[in-house]
C-alpha cells in the first residue's frame, strides 16, 4: 500500500515539474493556453492513473476486515455503556438513599445498591443493603421513601447494624 501511494505522489510531482517547466518556457498568447490545457491534462492523468490499478478484490477484503474490526470495537463499547449504566444507577441510587437517610436523621453507614437489567433493556435499582443503628421510625420513613421514590420493593431492602460485621 506504501509503494502505491510512493509511485503515485512521485508520478504527480514529475507531472507538476514537467507542467511548471513547460509553462514557464512557453510564450504568452494562444501557445500559452494551449499548453495549460496540455499540463491540465498530463496532471489529471497522473492524478486518475492509480485508479486502473486498484485490485477490487483486494479493496472489498480490506474494507471486510475493518467492517469486522469496528463491529467488534462496538460491541465492545456497548458491554462497556452497559457496565457504566448500571455502576450509575447503583452508585446514584445509594447516594439518594444516603441523602434521604441524613435528611431524617438515620445514622446511616454504609448503603449498596445493586441494579437488573429488566425485559425493556435498561438498569432499574433492585435490591438494597443499609448498614447503620437506625431506630424503626427512622426506617419505616426511609423505607417509604425507598418504596415511593424509587420504586424498590421492601422486601428487596436488607437491613443490618453496624454491630453485625
Amino acid at each position: 500500500m506504501t509503494e502505491f501511494l510512493h509511485d503515485w505522489i512521485m508520478h504527480l510531482a514529475a507531472a507538476a515539474i514537467i507542467s511548471a517547466c513547460a509553462m514557464a518556457i512557453t510564450p504568452e498568447g494562444r501557445t500559452k493556453t494551449a499548453v495549460k490545457v496540455v499540463c491540465g491534462v498530463i496532471s489529471m492523468m497522473a492524478l486518475i492513473s492509480p485508479i486502473n490499478k486498484i485490485e477490487l478484490a483486494a479493496v472489498s477484503v480490506i474494507f471486510e476486515e475493518y467492517r469486522v474490526q469496528a463491529m467488534a470495537v462496538s460491541e465492545d463499547l456497548s458491554g462497556v455503556n452497559e457496565k457504566i449504566s448500571k455502576d450509575i444507577i447503583e452508585s446514584e441510587t445509594a447516594s439518594y438513599i444516603s441523602e434521604e437517610g441524613k435528611n431524617i436523621g438515620a445514622d446511616i453507614q454504609s448503603v449498596s445498591v445493586s441494579a437488573m437489567k429488566k425485559e425493556d433493556g435498561y438498569y432499574y435499582p433492585h435490591d438494597v443493603e443499609i448498614k447503620g443503628d437506625i431506630s424503626e421510625s427512622d426506617r419505616d420513613k426511609l423505607l417509604q421513601y425507598i418504596n415511593d421514590e424509587l420504586g424498590i420493593s421492601s422486601e428487596n431492602v436488607i437491613w443490618s447494624s453496624t454491630d453485625e460485621e
